[in-house]
């Protein structure tokens, strides 16, 4: 699917309406796994670690510093 794998360039919501005419076209009734996708990769590029349901790390585990840029992510 074209659009997938470059979300930098677009806000969540624009993604959003790509996928879901993706899905559209390709019969998909479900898009629920294509936005978590989306999801954990954006929250990786905005903090530069892996979301904790993608197995990052522990938000308690978190440095001060870090536990802004993940308020800022979410």
């Amino acid at each position: 699917m074209a659009g997938l794998t470059d979300p930098a360039n677009k806000a969540y919501i624009q993604q959003r309406y790509v996928h879901g005419s993706q899905c559209k076209a390709t019969e998909l009734s479900n898009m629920h796994a294509l936005r978590h996708r989306y999801a954990q990769l954006r929250y990786e590029a905005l903090t530069e670690w892996k979301a904790l349901a993608a197995v990052g790390p522990d938000k308690i585990l978190l440095n001060a510093n870090r536990q802004i840029s993940d308020q800022h992510a979410r």
